[in-house]
């Protein structure tokens, strides 16, 4: 698991410098702030999380195949390791990782069976 958390974080470091380090700097030489900055500024600390961080484009129209920003390949894999991390953060626990994505504890039971994967604790353990 630990393994998968430290894949998640540099997937997350890659995709926070969107289209890469130099078009942050274009943005800056023009004076202005990049989207990730932008919101920063706009919203309080903690009050938004970006759900879609690792999804791709699959256009291959206009020489957009050469093109990608790093990322998980698809949404399943950025769901699976949304969860994963949910799981880590709660300790194993099935209803505190449910109730940190924001999804039912039967939601979280029928993901966790569609991606073969098992909670570190079960509700008898929390007991």
């Amino acid at each position: 698991m630990k393994d998968v958390i430290r894949r998640l974080e540099e997937k997350r470091a890659a995709a926070r410098l969107g289209g890469g380090q130099r078009r942050i700097e274009a943005q800056h030489a023009k004076g202005k702030l990049s989207a990730r900055e932008r919101l920063e500024l706009l919203l309080d600390p903690g009050s938004f999380e970006e759900y879609d961080m690792f999804v791709e484009h699959r256009c291959t129209d206009f020489g957009m195949a050469e093109t990608t920003v790093p990322g998980a390949p698809d949404r399943e894999e950025a769901e699976r390791l949304r969860i994963l991390e949910a799981l880590e953060a709660a300790g194993g626990r099935p209803s505190e990782a449910a109730r940190r994505l924001g999804i039912s504890r039967t939601t979280l039971w029928r993901k966790l069976k569609k991606y073969h994967m098992q909670p570190l604790r079960t509700w008898k353990d929390q007991t």
